[in-house]
């Protein structure tokens, strides 16, 4: 864990996912009660199959601005109220 200023800590966990968690939905639901509807897009694009991050040694996406397939792009992070320094 790295510690964040005084009182925070950072930890974080990539794993390969077959499913989304059974919980997934509150998470859709905070989200657009925040205006993010990156991750409502996010789990439609994975119900549809057109990304699941399934290619071979895939975490990130592909970035799809550079010319190098093996430069990947983080996409749809999102991090829930409670955690945030500022919660507004």
């Amino acid at each position: 864990m790295k510690k964040l200023g005084d009182h925070h800590e950072l930890k974080i966990q990539i794993r390969r996912l077959n499913e989304l968690p059974s919980d997934f939905e509150e998470l859709v639901a905070e989200s657009q009660e925040q205006e993010h509807d990156f991750i409502r897009k996010m789990k439609v694009d994975w119900d549809a199959g057109k990304n699941r991050f399934q290619l071979e040694n895939e975490v990130v996406n592909v970035d799809p601005y550079a010319n190098d397939p093996s430069i990947g792009r983080v996409l749809h992070v999102y991090v829930l109220q409670e955690y945030r320094s500022d919660p507004s």
